[in-house]
């Protein structure tokens, strides 16, 4: 879930090359309608965004998709926001801008941490 297309699109494409199935949202109320309807495993969120932001997602998210991995991307990351995206469930913190290449092997390491038999 982000506000900026281009992301969006980014991540789409990135994952439809690696034959991942992604669903991608422009707002934090568009992607809790979506998840009401389809719960998840990975959810990357984006923290600045129109009306809610990516924190208060997370405490909203449906419990069909509280395991969820969830990942902060932003480009606005400090301590203050890394300390309170500790105190949620969030497993990964990236700092935009980011390659792609960063995202997959951080992915890979947290569904590895979350599924040690993996």
């Amino acid at each position: 879930m982000d506000d900026d297309e281009w992301i969006r699109d980014s991540l789409r494409v990135l994952f439809e090359a690696e034959g991942c199935p992604i669903a991608v949202c422009e707002t934090a109320e568009k992607a809790l309608e979506a998840l009401k309807r389809e719960p998840c495993d990975i959810i990357i969120f984006d923290y600045r965004l129109p009306l809610m932001d990516g924190l208060e997602f997370i405490r909203q998210i449906p419990p069909s998709s509280a395991d969820a991995i969830k990942v902060l991307i932003s480009a606005y990351v400090t301590a203050e926001l890394i300390s309170k995206a500790r105190q949620l469930p969030v497993k990964g913190i990236l700092a935009k801008p980011f390659q792609s290449e960063t995202l997959l092997t951080s992915l890979s390491f947290l569904i590895r941490q979350n599924d040690p038999g993996l």
